[in-house]
């Protein structure tokens, strides 16, 4: 049996890492919404038969904060993130830093190395025990 996930899918999980990072945000222009061109944005590229991928992935960020250090969890949350999700092997995963946001709160190095760069498992409750009905008349 073969499962193939599709580049759609990675892409969503590429996103939701990146979402995890803090100092990450979203960010577009009027004309960026009408072209598709805000941000973040990623370029997925899936090779089925090797089960590999190569991500691109173009971020905005918050400023005060450190930039370099914010691409590079960045980096490593996405890798781990489809590796262990999907079981693809992220071969180049290359991160564009692209707008700087002013932001209320800095964002500090220390807050980045409590951020989760692992997926979060979720607990899946099994399912309802089913009982059977009985329809009757009633009088």
């Amino acid at each position: 049996m073969t499962v193939i996930i599709s580049e759609r899918a990675v892409t969503k999980i590429v996103a939701a890492a990146t979402a995890t990072v803090p100092g990450t945000t979203g960010f577009s222009t009027g004309v960026g919404r009408l072209t598709g061109r805000g941000y973040p944005r990623f370029d997925v590229q899936l090779d089925h038969d090797a089960d590999t991928a190569t991500v691109e992935a173009f971020i905005a960020v918050t400023w005060p904060a450190p930039l370099i250090e914010i691409a590079e969890t960045v980096r490593r949350t996405i890798v781990e993130h489809v590796q262990t999700l999907c079981g693809i092997e992220v071969l180049t995963c290359n991160v564009v830093v692209g707008p700087v946001v002013p932001a209320k709160k800095r964002v500090s190095s220390a807050d980045l190395e409590l951020a989760p760069v692992s997926p979060t498992p979720v607990v899946v409750p099994p399912p309802l025990k089913l009982v059977p009905i009985t329809v009757g008349r009633s009088r």
